[in-house]
């Protein structure tokens, strides 16, 4: 998947131009699609083939999203963690930021192995 954090899409207009590109180009290919998470799920749960896809029920869905966002700015946490000793790592979270920066071990971040 692509990942791309908004401060790097803000940083310089070039980047969000060169990717806008990139986009636009992809959607004239018949056999690229953009989706989200859940719709891979979807698909990995009803694969269908290519020819099908456009008619493919589970990717019509669309969200109703009703009031207001449960969090609008959320905490910017400078975290480590033993995993990666002498680096720091940002997390960014409606809740209280952890001790930790949560990793495979130690899931909450609450420097507890599971």
């Amino acid at each position: 998947g692509l990942h791309f954090h908004a401060s790097w899409l803000k940083s310089k207009k070039e980047y969000r131009d060169e990717l806008i590109k990139f986009i636009e180009e992809m959607l004239t290919r018949n056999d690229v699609f953009f989706v989200t998470n859940l719709q891979v799920i979807q698909w990995m749960q009803n694969p269908t083939e290519l020819n099908s896809l456009r008619d493919f029920q589970e990717w019509k869905e669309k969200c109703d999203v009703k009031g207001q966002p449960y969090c609008s700015l959320p905490n910017a946490c400078p975290l480590t963690t033993r995993e990666l000793p002498g680096e720091t790592l940002r997390l960014f979270t409606c809740m209280e930021c952890p001790n930790n920066y949560p990793w495979i071990l130690d899931p909450t971040g609450d420097g507890f192995s599971v």
